[in-house]
């Protein structure tokens, strides 16, 4: 993740990426006391995740990538909408949990709507 944050976001995730690159590859290389020798191989003098489970693992990450997609998606719009219906001073007023009872129903709202349609009733006002 954080190579690619590196190449399409900031250099500074280059640094990042670098770093996680090489505890990777250290606690790779204890994989064998934990019984898990088949996830780890060395490749160019660097112990890094097996190609078999490194797709999983990307299979997982995509998952987990859409999941946060919808769900930040949904969040986002549930806080633009306490935003339209509130203003600033009743928000900052607002009992924390009374909030995020407003903000769990609209996000809610959402959640159904792109169940059942996705992206395909959005749309951009000009």
């Amino acid at each position: 993740m954080y190579g690619i944050m590196g190449d399409m976001v900031d250099e500074k995730f280059k640094k990042y990426a670098k770093e996680i690159d090489e505890l990777t590859s250290m606690i790779l290389s204890h994989a064998e006391k934990f019984d898990m020798d088949y996830i780890a191989e060395k490749f160019m003098g660097k112990w890094v995740v097996a190609d078999e489970h490194a797709e999983d693992f990307m299979d997982d990450l995509m998952l987990y990538e859409d999941y946060a997609m919808w769900d930040n998606l949904a969040r986002n719009l549930a806080r633009r909408d306490l935003a339209r219906i509130y203003s600033l001073e009743q928000l900052e007023e607002m009992d924390q949990m009374k909030y995020l009872e407003l903000e769990s129903t609209i996000e809610e709202k959402y959640n159904k709507e792109f169940e059942a349609h996705g992206l395909g009733r959005i749309e951009i006002k000009k």
